[in-house]
């Protein structure tokens, strides 16, 4: 059995984690220390306080197990957040039950890591048969990520508020915790408009007007929508109108997720990758703001590809995207650079941002560029990276520490 869903777990779960209050856990911490003194002591006082002690908890755990009541509660949160932020909860509450109930509050038991409460305990004083009240909670945030948060729990901490009772639970959902970043004033974008096939069917019919340049004889193979009836009644013979074909920036941001299992035990490596995301976030915030019509691709164990701009799903999907992100613990890039190959035929330029500049990511650069495509690299890294990071003539280079992402220190790139 694991520890996941063994019985020690429960039981650690509800005693000490909801069951004891922060001065219930003193006083079992007193209590152990003063047992101890009268295991190994003859000392009579020694045994008058371990007995003081076990009768204030004894008696305070009776109490509490008779005055019981219920309650219901009605929960109101954001089911998203900003990394970094603090998150607010309106919890209201109604004694449901026939006693009144005294020092009531409300708790989340064992949140996900990444997620910690910091509302230092508030109590209702009491809570007369129907009467409802108000509760606030905040969340701390610390990391992205989606989230299953555990049932709300109501309680009441009388008497003493060493102990809580109540089995009234709420079932609150998931919570997601988006990337945080800094937005971008600006960013220089080596583009050039191509070609693409299907034309503005690709940007949801948000684009270039096809502009009419003239009529010419039908041919098989034209659409039949483009054929122009009067032409066709002077002429006596089926006449098609002739548009300019469509031009249009399509740009391209490919996110590297590898991160070494050598990595993990460096938490300031890891940290990498976060600031990667927090800059792609930032980017595609800048981009989606222009005429261009953008594909993020994630390198991960297979190469993930979804579409932002021009009329395309709106940034925040590309932001709940980016909060589930996991990082990759085997080099992909072997893998998916022929994959990313076939996907550059029609795009203009590429936007690669790198956790380190190495043979295989330079190899994934150079397919680009024999693409056709033009090439930008940021590397986010502190320190030496394993090749030399030098810009040459079809790539430009640059290198980017985590530390000053994180800051708010580049608003332009």
């Amino acid at each position: 059995m694991s520890w996941e869903t063994s019985l020690l777990r429960r039981l650690y779960v509800y005693l000490w984690l909801f069951k004891l209050t922060r001065f219930g856990k003193v006083l079992v911490l007193f209590g152990v220390l003063a047992a101890s003194f009268v295991a190994w002591s003859v000392e009579i006082l020694s045994f008058y306080l371990f007995s003081a002690l076990f009768a204030v908890g004894f008696f305070s755990f009776l109490f509490n197990l008779m005055w019981r009541t219920r309650f219901e509660m009605r929960l109101s949160m954001p089911d998203r957040v900003v990394a970094g932020a603090f998150l607010r909860a309106v919890v209201d509450v109604r004694n449901t039950g026939r006693l009144p109930a005294y020092d009531v509050g409300v708790s989340f038991v064992l949140l996900p890591a990444g997620l910690r409460e910091v509302t230092v305990e508030n109590y209702i004083p009491v809570l007369s048969p129907g009467e409802s009240a108000r509760l606030f909670l905040s969340i701390h945030a610390a990391q992205r990520g989606s989230y299953r948060l555990p049932p709300l729990r109501c309680f009441s901490a009388f008497p003493l508020r060493l102990l809580r009772s109540g089995a009234s639970r709420l079932p609150v959902g998931n919570l997601l915790v988006l990337p945080s970043f800094t937005a971008l004033e600006n960013i220089n974008v080596p583009v050039s408009p191509r070609y693409q096939i299907g034309g503005v069917a690709l940007t949801a019919n948000i684009g270039e007007s096809p502009e009419y340049i003239g009529n010419r004889m039908f041919q098989a193979g034209d659409s039949i929508r483009r054929l122009d009836m009067r032409a066709w009644g002077r002429v006596g013979a089926p006449v098609v109108r002739e548009y300019q074909e469509e031009y249009f920036l399509r740009l391209a941001v490919v996110l590297d997720t590898f991160v070494a299992h050598s990595t993990l035990r460096h938490p300031r490596r890891l940290s990498r990758l976060e600031s990667a995301i927090s800059l792609t976030a930032a980017m595609v915030d800048a981009l989606s703001r222009g005429e261009y019509l953008l594909d993020i691709f994630a390198a991960g164990p297979e190469l993930y590809n979804f579409r932002a701009g021009r009329g395309a799903p709106p940034f925040d999907n590309v932001l709940e995207i980016l909060s589930c992100i996991e990082p990759c613990h085997t080099n992909p890039f072997r893998v998916i650079t022929p994959a990313l190959a076939d996907e550059l035929g029609n795009i203009s330029t590429v936007l690669f941002v790198f956790l380190d500049w190495d043979k295989d990511r330079r190899e994934m650069t150079r397919i680009a560029a024999e693409c056709g495509c033009r090439t930008r690299v940021l590397v986010v890294r502190e320190g030496n990276t394993t090749l030399p990071a030098e810009s040459d003539g079809e790539i430009s280079l640059t290198c980017i520490t985590p530390d000053t992402l994180r800051s708010g220190g580049v608003t332009s790139l």
